[in-house]
């Protein structure tokens, strides 16, 4: 089973959530979907509850999915963070320590909001580090 597949039923696990019992409770197949950001605009990686089949798409638009949820989508993560903080954020730091290394690394904390007023990157990134002690990404 692919590691993000896993991920993504460990996570629903965790949230208590029978997405099989939910599935036979609206008579067809059911599907969870993990999103997150890349360069074309989203990943999205779906998973077949009944099969455990997994299908990654590359939506460049998730408005039409956000507006009106398809009947066979029984939860859907988006990976995004969630306001914009002048220090470190704890939630990022407690999933960087319970994932660990080298998967750690894949948390990443969003800039302050200062760090949004900068005029170029390296700007930003001086910012981003005196207020919270950490450097941006690219």
């Amino acid at each position: 089973m692919p590691t993000a597949c896993a991920d993504l039923i460990h996570a629903a696990a965790a949230c208590h959530i029978d997405f099989n019992a939910a599935a036979e409770l609206r008579g067809h197949r059911m599907y969870i979907a993990g999103v997150d950001g890349c360069r074309a605009g989203w990943v999205a990686f779906r998973v077949d509850l009944a099969s455990r089949a997994t299908t990654v798409q590359v939506p460049l638009d998730l408005s039409p999915l956000l507006r009106r949820r398809p009947e066979d989508l029984c939860a859907m993560a988006v990976d995004v963070p969630i306001g914009l903080l002048d220090r470190p954020r704890r939630f990022d730091q407690a999933g960087r320590a319970l994932l660990g290394q080298p998967r750690g690394w894949s948390v990443f904390s969003p800039p302050c909001r200062a760090a949004l007023q900068a005029g170029t990157y390296e700007q930003a990134c001086a910012t981003n580090r005196q207020r919270t002690g950490m450097s941006l990404s690219r």
